[in-house]
């Protein structure tokens, strides 16, 4: 909302006419701008007309979907926070040709707010900003508002969190089976490939960011090598000592036998010699 002096009129002088509908290729409207737009058209809003009444007064609300960039945070999830700036000023005029005043210090209006299935709006804080640039010694104005929005986690409680529990759960029943089980290696790869599927269904859910590492899937990696990774490495252990005991076991038998051979070939040694000296002696 702004004032247009060159659009003042006695509401006398026209009928009682006091407010007039005019669009806006008619009329000087300010070039206000997200300036960290994310729309292929830059602006997004829709022209409508402008309300301009007998004292000046000019009202323009164009409605529009606007699209901005915005720094995820994606180290909590599901249960994340997002904060996402709107950054709104004049293209081309400077601080001393065009003021921007923001109507309300706590922000933006949200008696309009539509409740949404997946956030909840925390709120839309507002902040005047003058800035001063090295290029030019006008200040620049803008108006930036911070939308707050936290993630609702009723679905990724009963669909992610408990599923993934359970299955964790499962996987310490792992350690009860004795180690030449087969099903102790099934269970372990069953669990391994459900898993997988959960984390499939987190990083479809999540934004394609490198900054962080979210909580869950450090939860599904810890479970990856608690199920899968420790089981497998106790029963080559188990049956690698019993691979070993058996090898030694066998070893043990043959020498058992050798030796006992040998006995009796000692045996047999004396026996011999015993009768040929008693045949001596006869003769």
């Amino acid at each position: 909302e702004w004032n247009d002096y060159n659009l003042r009129w006695n509401d006398s002088d026209y009928g009682g006419v006091k407010d007039l509908r005019i669009t806006p290729n008619k009329l000087w409207k300010p070039d206000v701008l997200m300036y960290n737009s994310a729309d292929e058209g830059f602006d997004g809003t829709y022209q409508t007309n402008v309300v301009v009444r007998n004292n000046g007064s000019c009202l323009y609300v164009p409605p529009g979907i606007f699209k901005s960039t915005c720094k995820i945070d994606i180290t909590w999830f599901p249960f994340d926070d997002q904060h996402c700036d709107m950054k709104f000023g004049s293209w081309t005029y400077d601080g001393n040709q065009l003021d921007l005043v923001l109507k309300d210090e706590s922000g933006g209006d949200l008696s309009d707010f539509i409740t949404n299935g997946e956030w909840y709006l925390i709120g839309m804080p507002g902040k005047k900003n003058t800035i001063t640039y090295a290029c030019c010694p006008e200040p620049y104005v803008d108006v930036t508002f911070t939308i707050m929005i936290r993630r609702r986690t009723l679905y990724y409680f009963f669909n992610l969190i408990v599923p993934c529990v359970l299955i964790s759960s499962m996987a310490l029943l792992g350690f009860t089976l004795p180690p030449d089980s087969g099903e102790k290696l099934t269970l372990g790869v069953t669990i391994l490939l459900s898993l997988t599927v959960f984390l499939n269904l987190v990083a479809e859910t999540l934004p394609q960011v490198s900054d962080a590492i979210p909580l869950s899937c450090s939860i599904f990696r810890s479970d990856f090598r608690r199920s899968f990774v420790r089981p497998s490495t106790m029963e080559d252990v188990a049956g690698g000592l019993g691979s070993h005991h058996r090898e030694l076991h066998l070893i043990l038998r043959e020498l058992q036998f050798i030796t006992a051979r040998m006995k009796k070939a000692d045996e047999e040694a004396e026996l011999i010699s015993f009768a040929s000296s008693c045949s001596h002696y006869s003769q």
